[in-house]
């Protein structure tokens, strides 16, 4: 069966379709917290470092220390070896399954404030703390989604279906799920395990060349690797260079192409940025 990811704003009634979905279908629930648990034992590093990775702002320091990039391949890595069939990836975990996996369909959930407070309320969250809840996780939300695709988290364009839980009721968004898990398209294949290894192979890459200090978006099929260069550089020759013998000397690369992304050229200027308000 499919992998079921979702990502939803807080307080908006995802989590009782993930335990319908675990109690009901035997899915195996993998959270935030667990894909934490999992990279922390994997790469013996704190938890804190994943934690800061998916829930705070990069620090200052990050454009030297990529504190934050490395943090996040190594979350990839541990993602892309976990994944197979019969998931649910809940969370801020869930932006990391490229859209390449053809067997995972992506679900957002989301709702407007009042239903959220009712919600939390309802919950037994104090009142007098779940407007700030509800904004510090949606701006978390944001920074992190914009740092690793470039855009909002609530952009349709991400996910496969988006439900509005203050019009849609928990049995009726838990079945508009199910309904689409006998999709034709959506079962486990012989495409599916090349598109995971593809995955694997793309995680692998990004970490290797993270730690090695570059800073490039990768793309495998089958055993080709192409690194897609999004930030202006000196000596741009120079670099494809570099990245190409670094990349050719990862185990499981066979050929490697480098190209300019459409970031390259954006102007570095401070009027590009805005120092007030998250993304």
């Amino acid at each position: 069966m499919a992998i079921i990811s979702i990502f939803s704003g807080k307080f908006s009634g995802a989590r009782e379709i993930v335990k319908r979905l675990e109690s009901n279908h035997k899915y195996s629930v993998l959270t935030d917290e667990d894909i934490i648990s999992i990279t922390s034992d994997k790469f013996k590093e704190k938890k804190d470092t994943y934690e800061k990775a998916f829930f705070n702002s990069p620090s200052v320091f990050n454009s030297f220390t990529r504190e934050k990039e490395k943090a996040i391949a190594q979350l990839k890595v541990a993602i892309s070896e976990i994944l197979y069939d019969k998931q649910v990836i809940y969370g801020f975990s869930s932006l990391l399954i490229p859209r390449k996996i053809n067997h995972v369909i992506k679900v957002l959930t989301i709702a407007e404030q009042p239903y959220r407070q009712s919600n939390a309320e309802a919950m037994g969250i104090d009142s007098k703390n779940i407007k700030k809840e509800i904004m510090q996780s949606d701006e978390k939300a944001a920074v992190f989604c914009h740092h690793i695709k470039n855009s909002g988290p609530w952009n349709p364009s991400l996910y496969d279906m988006v439900i509005p839980m203050d019009k849609t009721s928990t049995e009726k968004a838990y079945k508009l799920i199910l309904s689409q898990l006998t999709n034709p398209v959506l079962e486990f294949s012989q495409e599916s395990n090349l598109k995971l290894s593809e995955f694997r192979l793309e995680a692998k890459v990004s970490l290797e060349l993270c730690e090695k200090g570059y800073d490039v978006e990768v793309e495998a099929e089958d055993k080709n690797v192409a690194l897609t260069i999004n930030k202006k550089v000196l000596f741009l020759s120079k670099l494809k260079n570099e990245l190409t013998k670094a990349a050719l000397d990862i185990s499981g690369v066979n050929k490697v192409d480098t190209k300019i992304g459409k970031n390259f050229y954006k102007a570095d200027i401070c009027m590009d940025q805005n120092f007030n308000r998250p993304h």
